[in-house]
């Protein structure tokens, strides 16, 4: 019995150990998915950032969208999200789009708000809210950023055995 336990605790030490080398990879490879996945995904509202016009809209009506999902039990479920379909002139010519972002009500029909479009092509344009401009891409873009440097420098630290015995001291 004593023999079984040395030996299963010596595989989790190796297992640790091949884990542990490992880790920096797991992290690099995590951080560049996010890295991309926030470039994906703020193309366009960088876009409108760097380089868009403002314009005062005005809300024309909602789209509702609804989405089922169902649980592991079984259960069904489904809601309703409201985006706003938001009018507005650029060049003279009147131009309407679907915001990217819902809610849970349709409140707000004809309320007036501000957009950022692009000039060559009016039709790319978006709600101007100072923090949901920045969401999700941005904050994927920082997470991704900082897995990579992270697994940069275990990868750099874990190249060198003689490093990574002075590092633990």
């Amino acid at each position: 019995m004593n023999e079984t336990m040395r030996m299963n605790t010596a595989s989790i030490h190796v297992w640790g150990q091949r884990f542990a080398r490992s880790l920096p990879w797991i992290q690099l490879a995590t951080g560049l998915v996010l890295l991309a996945l926030g470039a994906y995904l703020g193309r366009v509202p960088f876009e409108l950032l760097r380089s868009g016009e403002s314009a005062m809209g005005r809300v024309v009506r909602f789209d509702a969208i609804s989405a089922a999902s169902s649980a592991p039990s079984g259960i069904r479920a489904s809601s309703t999200s409201f985006y706003p379909v938001v009018a507005f002139e650029a060049d003279g010519r009147r131009v309407e789009f679907r915001d990217r972002f819902g809610s849970a009500s349709a409140a707000g029909v004809n309320d007036s708000v501000a957009v950022l479009f692009l000039p060559r092509a009016p039709e790319t344009a978006m709600i101007h809210r100072p923090v949901r401009i920045w969401m999700p891409w941005a904050p994927t873009l920082v997470v991704g950023a900082f897995l990579v440097m992270v697994g940069l420098i275990g990868a750099w630290r874990g190249s060198d055995p003689a490093r990574c015995k002075k590092d633990a001291r």
